[in-house]
């Protein structure tokens, strides 16, 4: 395996049953390739391995192993071990027919099996080799088809069928040339498995059961189907007195997350509009300046349907940090336009003029800020940059979109919008305006020097104080072992 391209890290494991091995590669190869490698390998390998080797299993991790619905049947006063039938009839088969499931799991309850228990004494005593029993059984248990017959125009299909079709078969089976039976040396019972463990619901047994969701499936319209089938099952008279119980549900952790993040984003645009009512004190000029969040935020969304990128809680959080960035350019070229017309440029002009002025400036600034994600976007190799990536894409290309709206919507609006004239600042705006520029005059001006020295440690201190008030450092080896990615295992 170490001579695998890729390999990140290799551990292994071995136990009186069996030995796991476990290869880690480096992210964003495809398994499905690794797959076939690792097979090659293991046949390569199989001629080193002990004879009595029954065979090898190689397991892959994948996202839709992880269970999006877990869950608890339960009847008080009842023992539900021995109703597999009617709970796979009932409950998980109507599960498994639901758009979108991939696999319904059950613990806690087993269908019926055969289990033989052979006794050493009387295979002695009979003289019956145990190793032949086990290949008798094996060749004994299977249909095979034997091909076509054509009789009179008509062609017939011809099986043989060696399958056991009840237990009595099983326990007549012959097992040697002296005629003695299965049942003359081994205990051969049908019935449901001895459980190992129990679960158990408000001090009642239970079965849990794990729904996970077929590739490319939608995780919260797979859980609205699988509630329906829910209360059908509530409404099921063969099921009175049994208790479904779903105690983890994906769907609800996504639906929080999305409805927080909208109502965070919602919230934050009208606060961006007050701020901005507040310092222009003209309505006209804030809506034109506020226009620009939803449309730039709704041209994001058109790029991310027409790209194939979802609407998802990290793209949701790029557009909610984006809003308060959407107004910065729209106030630039909004007051360079004022600027133009309290010169006494007309309102066509002063749109074109005022707007052609900043026009280098605000794409300078846009450009700096999309710049930042740059490396997270275009750099690979881990699961953290894929999550930054989609926050630094949406953010990119809601604040380009909002570069085109400010150059040409805000302008269009500023020269057909009849703007009144503002009341003026506050008076205690102008007084902070010239406290600043006297402490601006006193600082960076005459004693530059001085300055630099005097705030350079006061930046430092406040920088670590506010790092050991939070907690924030840079993240131990051990917090990522949760976002490894492409594990495989073989099972020998």
């Amino acid at each position: 395996m170490a001579t695998l391209g890729g390999v990140k890290e290799m551990r292994s494991s071995s136990g009186r049953d069996g030995a796991w091995v476990m290869v880690e590669f480096d992210f964003g190869k495809s398994v499905s390739v690794l797959r076939l490698e690792v097979r090659e390998k293991m046949e390569q390998a199989r001629t080193l391995l002990p004879e009595d080797l029954k065979d090898y299993f190689i397991f892959t991790f994948d996202s839709n192993d992880i269970p999006i619905m877990v869950g608890r049947i339960s009847a008080p006063g009842r023992d539900l071990a021995g109703e597999y039938d009617l709970l796979e009839r009932r409950i998980l088969n109507p599960m498994r027919r639901v758009d979108g499931v991939g696999r319904v799991e059950v613990d806690g309850v087993s269908p019926k099996e055969i289990t033989i228990y052979l006794h050493l004494d009387k295979l002695v005593e009979h003289s019956v080799d145990a190793d032949r029993l086990f290949r008798l059984l094996q060749k004994n248990n299977v249909d095979f088809s034997l091909g076509r017959v054509f009789d009179s125009g008509r062609r017939l299909a011809v099986r043989s069928l060696g399958r056991f079709r009840s237990i009595d078969d099983v326990k007549n089976l012959a097992v040697n040339t002296s005629g003695i039976r299965l049942k003359d040396v081994a205990d051969v019972v049908y019935a449901e498995p001895a459980p190992n463990y129990y679960r158990r619901l408000n001090g009642e047994p239970a079965i849990a059961f794990e729904i996970r969701k077929a590739s490319g499936a939608n995780i919260v319209e797979v859980s609205d189907g699988i509630h329906d089938v829910l209360e059908r099952i509530a409404r099921d008279p063969a099921l009175d007195g049994l208790e479904v119980v779903l105690f983890f549900d994906q769907a609800d952790d996504i639906r929080q997350s999305l409805n927080g993040l909208l109502q965070s984003g919602l919230v934050g645009s009208l606060f961006a509009v007050g701020v901005l009512f507040f310092f222009l004190r003209r309505l006209q000029a804030t809506l034109i300046v506020a226009i620009a969040i939803p449309f730039s935020v709704t041209a994001t969304l058109v790029y991310l349907y027409l790209t194939g990128h979802t609407l998802n809680v990290l793209s949701m959080m790029g557009l909610m940090l984006a809003v308060g960035m959407l107004v910065d350019n729209a106030i630039v070229v909004l007051e360079s336009i004022f600027k133009r017309r309290e010169e006494g440029e007309s309102a066509l002009e002063s749109a074109r003029t005022g707007s052609r002025e900043v026009a280098m400036a605000v794409t300078a600034s846009t450009l700096t800020s999309v710049i930042v994600f740059a490396p997270i976007i275009l750099s690979g190799g881990n699961q953290l940059t894929l999550f930054l990536s989609e926050v630094g894409v949406t953010i990119s290309v809601t604040l380009i979109l909002s570069l085109v709206v400010c150059l040409t919507l805000v302008p269009l609006l500023a020269a057909r919008l009849k703007i009144a004239r503002g009341r003026g600042e506050f008076a205690f705006l102008s007084r902070l305006r010239g406290l600043y520029g006297r402490v601006l005059n006193w600082t960076a001006i005459r004693h530059p020097l001085l300055t630099g020295v005097l705030f350079l440690p006061i930046i430092v201190a406040l920088t670590v104080g506010a790092a050991k008030l939070t907690g924030f450092g840079p993240a131990d080896d051990d917090d990522t072992t949760g976002m490894k990615q492409n594990n495989l295992y073989v099972r020998l």
